[in-house]
């Protein structure tokens, strides 16, 4: 396993490249001098940017220390999936009063299967931002969590692109963790009362759901919060200083702002009609001997992702080890498909899928095995409508209030962003906290948030969102085409054909995959140059591909 003492000096900067100097230097009557010069400085600041410590390393040094100044007062946390959790861990830092609204808080901490979230048993990845930040609110982390049976691994999930791996070099990044959602949301919890020091005399949870909000007089912020207990109780709170919106999909925090009156944001969708089907097997020590995972199954992690593209289906799955003995395999598609339902259907399913380089013949025989030894469970999903609420745009909002995680962005979670999605908003929140040095939330918080938030995250909406509309199946937002996101299709597949030569720029696809560098970093001037470079020295037979020989990830 990786060390994590020096995670924080690995990850990568997320400025972005400005266009100073440029209308200065076009003054000058020598064109081609004037473009060296503009190319010369553009790279020359990109580089002197890139030597600052990024958001990523400054959030995560100070994320879980103690505050200086004095305490706030009170926090309402409106909802305790998650995100809910993590944003009272965070804010426990911050508040003399932590109060979490969750129906289902006591009914999860005893390990009972959660109701209210509809892929509770479907397959998860989790990025290593979340992870790592996971390791800094919780010192006890990652031992409670193997404790659990969670597995750790390199954050590698061996994305196969048109069938093809490309490896990512390791650059001593900390691991993340394969581990079911109904076994991480317990845990998740029961780190939150026994292992928060802090929340012992700030934390009070509230079983029930909040209904609504009530703004101050000039309606410059919030000032009560209210809602209804599981017994049907109605409860209040008066004169909070901060209301965080973690309700999840159903996004209520725009009925909230409207019934107080304030400015409803903009809420734009699309609908991908996606459909998962998770296999869940249980892999006893004598099933596992028998599967020819390359290298041994008990010394593996996570197995294989082939990313459907539209050019051969519409169709997908990953494979890979999770807690408590149990390998789970997610079928998934864009748009109608019949996914496997039954055992005998896994093996023929698998092998429909098309690519230029086939699917090696091992995982055939793998999921041919656990289909007949593994006890499958089946559990099917139909993913819900994808969303961004606009709050960054938004004129007039309450300046204490704040949404993250799928109450402000809901998106195809392919690449595994959702629950780290949530982990960027708490590390946003708690930065804009610790300036809050005179123990009172600054007239500009939330609009510094949701800016802040909505800068980080989109370049994962954007990606995410041209693969979905590369699909005919897939429902656009109003005003929009399909044929919205080609560009940004075939410019990513141009840069990862260049990674496959070039281990400098398929890391730094991973880096914006992992969210721990900007999508906006794959556009600085000597990135550019990089990948032209490798196609150059690809087109003429100076460089070859990487050998398509490592494929599953293994512990070490």
């Amino acid at each position: 396993m990786h060390s994590t003492t020096t995670a924080c000096n690995a990850f990568a900067p997320s400025h972005t490249v400005p266009g100073v100097l440029c209308h200065a230097l076009f003054r000058l009557q020598d064109a081609p001098v004037a473009l060296a010069v503009v190319l010369l400085s553009t790279i020359l600041l990109y580089a002197y940017l890139h030597s600052k410590p990024s958001h990523v390393q400054r959030e995560l040094a100070v994320l879980g220390t103690p505050r200086s100044g004095p305490l706030l007062g009170t926090v309402v946390i409106c909802g305790g999936g998650v995100g809910g959790v993590l944003a009272a861990k965070a804010c426990s830092d911050h508040f003399e009063r932590v109060i979490l609204v969750e129906p289902e808080f006591s009914k999860t901490l005893s390990g009972k299967p959660k109701t209210r979230v509809m892929q509770y048993n479907s397959a998860h990845a989790f990025l290593v931002i979340f992870a790592e930040g996971l390791r800094r609110l919780w010192p006890s982390f990652e031992q409670r969590a193997k404790d659990a049976g969670a597995l750790f691994l390199s954050g590698d999930y061996f994305f196969h692109f048109n069938g093809v791996y490309t490896a990512v070099p390791n650059q001593g990044y900390p691991d993340t963790l394969t581990i079911r959602r109904k076994t991480l949301e317990p845990l998740l919890h029961r780190l939150l009362v026994d292992d928060s020091p802090q929340c012992k005399d700030r934390l009070q949870v509230v079983e029930g759901m909040v209904r609504g909000i009530e703004g101050n007089a000039d309606k410059t912020g919030v000032r009560g919060v209210y809602g209804k207990t599981n017994e049907g109780e109605e409860f209040r709170f008066d004169d909070v200083d901060l209301v965080i919106d973690c309700a999840g999909a159903t996004q209520n925090g725009l009925k909230w702002l409207e019934g107080a009156g304030f400015p409803v944001p903009e809420r734009v969708a699309h609908n991908p009609n996606l459909r998962y089907m998770t296999v869940t097997f249980t892999v006893s020590e004598e099933l596992g001997a028998l599967l020819p995972v390359p290298g041994g199954y008990e010394a593996a992690t996570w197995l294989y992702t082939f990313l459907a593209d539209k050019q051969f289906g519409n169709t997908g799955f990953l494979l890979g080890k999770m807690d408590g003995r149990t390998l789970q395999l997610c079928t998934t598609s864009w748009g109608p498909c019949d996914l496997p339902k039954q055992a005998e259907d896994l093996e023929l399913f698998l092998r429909t899928l098309h690519s230029p380089e086939p699917i090696p013949e091992w995982l055939f025989e793998t999921v041919r095995l656990l289909a007949e030894g593994g006890s499958p469970h089946f559990s099917p999903a139909k993913i819900p409508g994808c969303s961004h609420v606009h709050y960054h745009e938004a004129k007039g909002l309450p300046n204490n209030y704040v949404a993250l995680g799928d109450a402000t962005m809901q998106l195809n979670p392919i690449f595994g962003q959702g629950c780290s999605k949530a982990m960027v908003g708490v590390m946003i929140l708690d930065s804009l906290l610790r300036d809050c040095t005179s123990g009172v939330i600054s007239p500009s918080f939330s609009r510094e948030f949701f800016k802040g938030y909505a800068a980080r995250m989109h370049g994962t909406w954007s990606s995410a969102k041209a693969m979905d509309y590369s699909y005919p199946t897939t429902q656009p937002a109003p005003g929009e085409s399909l044929g919205k996101g080609d560009f940004m299709l075939k410019a990513v597949n141009f840069i990862r054909v260049a990674g496959r030569v070039d281990g400098q720029i398929a890391l730094k696809l991973w880096q914006t995959r992992q969210l721990l560098a900007p999508g906006s970093s794959i556009l600085a001037p000597g990135f550019l140059l990089r990948v032209g470079w490798a196609h150059v020295r690809r087109a003429v037979g100076m460089v070859k591909d990487q050998p398509l020989t490592v494929q599953v990830c293994h512990k070490e």
